[in-house]
């Protein structure tokens, strides 16, 4: 993932370079130097700033934060095409990486000679033309790394819809599968890995896309107007949207491809806290998202709630499931017990709402109710 920060708070432009890949730290830098040297970053770039805490979010196992599988051609014994496409796909990325870790480098170096400039700076000794020459230098150098970091998104989106690619072909992901036994460990824990995060997103989405259309078929009781509210009482650790959460599986939202997104809010809470029907409807899925070992993974035990506005609810990572489908519960009824199973690191519910199977910011819709 390559993503970058732009936030201005007082006089200072503050640039901060985010480059984690979903199996290994690249590099991350911090920078400040004037605003007139700010430059805007795609938006696909775009981070969201929030105040995580990390034992409390939603995550997939990245086993892979110190390895990361842009070496794959070093052991590229095989001749299989897919294998062999996926080479290619990493090569890139490694490349890309290099290229984006020596442009932070001069990002650096430039800066500090800046700062020195800056702070030796006296009547006697003021030169105005090196400060513009650095600035320059800094400016080009910072349109180069807007560049670099799209090109290196690009790359992950190649990857992630390569492993998305082979996940829906079974002869592909059984050609990939054989070829990465040939393999050291840690190259064929991050393919298994990749495989992973794919399935579960396609099991869970294919698991709540055929739940909504057998419940369709069943008219909801008549229900007045509601407003949603939150399912427990809790502080808001991970918020909506793009984040710089390494651990977040990719999502292509609205059309543009995030590296990292979470789809939800994730409320932190002691654990086995009761946890309540946002709204009044009915509850269509109420299960655990596995793995082929029958380890839960995801959501891991989550319940799905259709309402009369027709928007549906999850709850993940929940502890206990207390409703079956087909049951109609009523606003701020117990569903389930707070928890962190699945991909979790700690006690809390991951809570989403989807309006036409798209994924919105719940945060607007419980206003007050969380914090």
């Amino acid at each position: 993932m390559a993503l970058a920060l732009l936030l201005v708070a007082g006089g200072a432009t503050l640039i901060a370079v985010v480059l984690r890949g979903r199996r290994r730290k690249l590099i991350a830098a911090l920078l400040v130097f004037p605003a007139a040297l700010a430059i805007a970053v795609p938006a696909g770039a775009a981070v969201l700033a929030s105040h995580q805490t990390a034992a409390t979010k939603t995550v997939a196992p990245d086993q892979h934060t110190n390895q990361r599988t842009h070496q794959l051609a070093a052991w590229a014994t095989s001749t299989v095409p897919t294998w062999t496409q996926l080479i290619a796909i990493e090569n890139a990325l490694s490349q890309q990486h290099d290229a984006i870790v020596a442009n932070e480098t001069e990002i650096a170096n430039l800066t500090v000679a800046w700062q020195t400039e800056y702070l030796h700076i006296t009547p006697h000794t003021l030169h105005p033309m090196v400060f513009t020459v650095l600035g320059g230098q800094l400016k080009q150098l910072v349109l180069e790394h807007a560049a670099l970091a799209t090109a290196y998104e690009t790359s992950l989106q190649n990857e992630y819809q390569f492993f998305l690619d082979a996940a829906k072909n079974p002869v592909q992901l059984t050609a990939l599968q054989t070829a990465a036994t040939r393999t050291p460990a840690d190259v064929q824990q991050a393919v298994t890995y990749d495989i992973s995060v794919v399935e579960t997103q396609l099991q869970q989405e294919a698991a709540i896309n055929n739940a909504q259309q057998i419940a369709s078929t069943q008219p909801l009781p008549v229900a007045g107007p509601f407003t949603f509210s939150a399912p427990v009482s809790g502080v808001v650790t991970q918020a909506f949207g793009p984040t710089s959460f390494t651990l977040e599986p990719p999502l292509t939202y609205n059309g543009v491809f995030y590296p990292h997104f979470h789809t939800g809010l994730d409320i932190a809470a002691p654990l086995n806290s009761l946890v309540g029907a946002a709204g009044p409807g009915q509850v269509i899925l109420a299960g655990a998202s596995r793995d082929s070992h029958g380890n839960l993974v995801g959501y891991g035990n989550y319940v799905v709630i259709r309402h009369p506005n027709g928007a549906l609810t999850l709850y993940g990572h929940l502890n206990r499931i207390l409703v079956a489908a087909g049951q109609i519960v009523s606003q701020g009824q117990v569903i389930g017990l707070l928890g962190s199973t699945g991909w979790s690191t700690g006690p809390h519910v991951h809570f989403e709402i989807r309006i036409n199977g798209i994924f919105v910011d719940p945060a607007p819709y419980l206003a007050q109710a969380i914090r």
